[in-house]
């Protein structure tokens, strides 16, 4: 059905239709056809690129974070249940280990294990927490982490104590016994 005037209600439910399918509109097509409602793709795009793209914005602010939410929650079950079979598949690695023909549970199992740790990736990734974690230092407390280790190699100097602009100075040098290229 083509036409010029839809109803507050009916942009509304079109325009939260593409967000509940993250943008994607023959998705949302689909889902207004659940519901009986006919608006025609050109105007769905029409909506969410020009006439109404501020209310779709806002539309996204609201419902994309339960969209997440849930997509989330579905990777944490799928992990759930991996993990599930890939117990079950290590117990039965271990009862049938003589009988078994070379890497056959052995790559399910794999293959299941790889599932899993994308899935917990995935719903950690969407619910904000850290899939990676990453330590960082200042390189002058490095350096004189270095010094107390390497003590007859690298020197650190505060010069700052000595009122110069430079907060550290470091001199590494090789001990003359080691000099590679010392000759006879």
């Amino acid at each position: 059905m083509s036409r010029s005037k839809y109803t507050a209600l009916e942009v509304e439910q079109g325009l939260h239709a593409v967000a509940l399918s993250s943008g994607n509109i023959p998705r949302a097509l689909k889902l207004l056809a659940e519901q009986d409602a006919e608006i025609p793709e050109s105007t769905l795009r029409e909506w969410v690129g020009k006439t109404h793209a501020e209310r779709y914005s806002r539309v996204c602010d609201e419902v994309l974070p339960r969209v997440y939410g849930a997509m989330a929650q579905q990777s944490e079950d799928a992990a759930m249940r991996l993990a599930e079979v890939e117990t079950q598949l290590a117990e039965r690695m271990s009862e049938e280990s003589d009988n078994l023909k070379a890497g056959e549970v052995a790559g399910a199992l794999r293959n299941v294990t790889v599932a899993k740790a994308v899935n917990v990736d995935k719903a950690s990734l969407i619910r904000g927490r850290p899939t990676a974690i990453t330590e960082r230092r200042d390189a002058s407390e490095l350096l004189r982490s270095l010094a107390s280790r390497f003590s007859g190699m690298v020197k650190v100097d505060n010069l700052a104590e000595r009122g110069k602009d430079a907060q550290d100075a470091i001199t590494i040098s090789a001990p003359a016994s080691e000099d590679v290229n010392a000759q006879d």
